[in-house]
């Protein structure tokens, strides 16, 4: 103060190394009062070198940042973007400044709202955050999230501009992001699952190497009956505005637009036994008649789908080199019915009105109205499985969008592997 009161010798003084360092510390560790006390020191120090003109871009993005309410606007993203830079030049206090002024709510705010140029600035705070691990890997598991069902939208809408032919795959490169994404996703859905059934021993999750990732095209026909699917089950549920939020625990969601109902579309895993059936599913689809066949069905004829790779990965044949594959499909589930005992005499989801199986065992006087899915509840939510699957009964309702092909290693240890 007496040195923005004319007092030279003091501006002299203030523009000496001590206080540029004791404004960093003000700027990375103070509340919203130490970032007053830094203007009045900027403007008494009136200079124009570089280090001054440095403090007061920050503190002019830190400003802004504080005053940013609601959905961040583009001032605030470009502040924002400038502060994460420099935190990510080892700049502890930055850091810190960023988590007090709420970096992780607006990233949360980014990545629910924004565009692709918002999810990008969320990568870089994510770097900018990289000492903080817990924070930084929970936006970064979010971030994730975001991009695989944006890529895997993009895949859907867009697939004739990669994939020319109908029925065909594409290997995505073990160097790309889109590789590493779909790489932290399965991963992320490995668990460990009893020894057997009715066993209390608990098993290491699966360890598995990834050896390729496809990207899947269905055929023409398939993609088209899919869409006149989701536009019948608008139609049907259009009276409730759309259906009830489906109950998922690890299953990433599809994004609705603006104005679509939901209808509850969901990225879940299939296990399947081999390269020629895949072949023959992107032709054709699925074809329920053999459902059951080798395993069971314990909730009705249909096709069984997990929110848990490593639930499908029971399912997963080995071939002659020891390598399984796994699918990743977006699956219509629409108004599911949540099942608390097993269902096995279900061809179709049972009625809405009485939840009686529609054909042998429904009363209602006006039947017809389905649920359009089943999905089984674990034991902690009233059910009989560990791990939640659901079921759908026409091969309409599922777009396969991606292959992994993995091999167990030599020392997991997960149920699978115990069993044998």
């Amino acid at each position: 103060l007496q040195a923005s009161q004319a007092d030279a010798h003091m501006r002299k003084r203030s523009q000496t190394e001590i206080t540029p360092t004791f404004i960093k510390r003000l700027l990375g560790e103070g509340d919203g009062s130490d970032i007053d006390r830094v203007a009045e020191i900027l403007q008494a120090m009136e200079d124009e070198s570089k280090v001054a003109k440095g403090l007061r871009q920050t503190l002019n993005d830190l400003r802004t940042l504080k005053a940013a309410t609601g959905r961040t606007q583009g001032a605030a993203s470009e502040s924002l973007k400038r502060l994460a830079l420099q935190a990510s030049k080892a700049n502890a206090l930055m850091r810190k400044r960023l988590m007090n002024l709420g970096a992780i709510s607006v990233c949360e705010r980014l990545l629910g709202e924004g565009d692709e140029s918002d999810i990008d600035l969320v990568a870089v705070i994510v770097q900018a955050l990289k000492e903080d691990s817990q924070v930084a890997q929970g936006l970064q598991q979010t971030l994730d999230d975001v991009r695989i069902v944006k890529a895997t939208t993009g895949w859907l809408n867009n697939g004739e501009a990669c994939l020319q032919r109908d029925g065909t795959r594409l290997e995505i490169c073990k160097t790309s992001a889109e590789f590493a994404l779909l790489c932290r996703y399965f991963r992320r859905c490995l668990t460990s699952h009893r020894l057997r059934y009715h066993s209390r021993v608990r098993c290491s999750p699966p360890l598995v190497k990834i050896e390729s990732i496809h990207r899947l095209r269905p055929s023409s026909d398939i993609e088209k009956l899919y869409r006149l699917e989701l536009e019948q089950l608008k139609r049907k549920h259009s009276e409730r505005g759309g259906c009830e939020q489906a109950r998922l625990s690890v299953a990433l969601r599809r994004k609705m637009e603006d104005g679509v109902p939901n209808l509850n579309e969901a990225l879940l895993w299939h296990g399947c036994p081999g390269r020629a059936v895949i072949d023959r599913i992107l032709k054709d689809g699925f074809d329920t008649r053999f459902a059951g066949a080798s395993t069971g069905c314990s909730f009705g004829q249909g096709v069984y789908f997990a929110e848990h790779s490593s639930k499908s990965d029971l399912y997963a044949k080995p071939d002659e080199h020891g390598v399984r594959r796994m699918l990743l499909a977006v699956v219509c589930l629409g108004q599911p019915f949540y099942a608390t005992k097993t269902t096995e005499d279900f061809s179709m989801p049972p009625c809405m009105g009485c939840s009686l199986e529609i054909r042998k065992k429904c009363t209602c006087t006006k039947k017809g109205n389905t649920f359009d899915s089943i999905s089984a509840l674990t034991k902690d939510g009233g059910g009989i499985v560990d791990f939640p699957e659901h079921v759908v009964f026409t091969n309409f309702r599922v777009v396969l969008v991606a292959e992994i092909a993995y091999k167990h290693e030599s020392e997991c240890a997960c149920a699978l592997c115990r069993r044998s």
